[in-house]
């Protein structure tokens, strides 16, 4: 019995008066934060040959409002992550 009293001794300090070990604790899915992946930028002409268009596909889908543009000195840069979500259908 000195055991049990020993545990539930050290459970108070560990997590504080009235934890009771036997309450469903919420699981590490449910309290992950979802945040947006790291950009990834691409020339235009990178990015045709990454999404197998043409440059002038995406220069549609620019003027379009559907993928946003980067300007780089000269460049014209988009990010792979909104060509992804454009492929896969997600609106933004």
């Amino acid at each position: 019995m000195a055991c049990a009293y020993v545990l539930e001794e050290m459970q108070e300090r560990c997590c504080g008066p009235g934890y009771n070990s036997h309450e469903r604790r919420p699981s590490m899915a449910s309290t992950r934060t979802f945040t947006k992946p790291h950009p990834r930028y691409a020339t235009l002409p990178e990015a045709a040959e990454y999404c197998r268009s043409s440059r002038r596909s995406l220069e549609r889908r620019i003027a379009e409002g559907k993928l946003t543009r980067f300007k780089n000195g000269f460049r014209v840069i988009v990010d792979l992550n909104e060509i992804d979500s454009l492929l896969r259908g997600e609106r933004r």
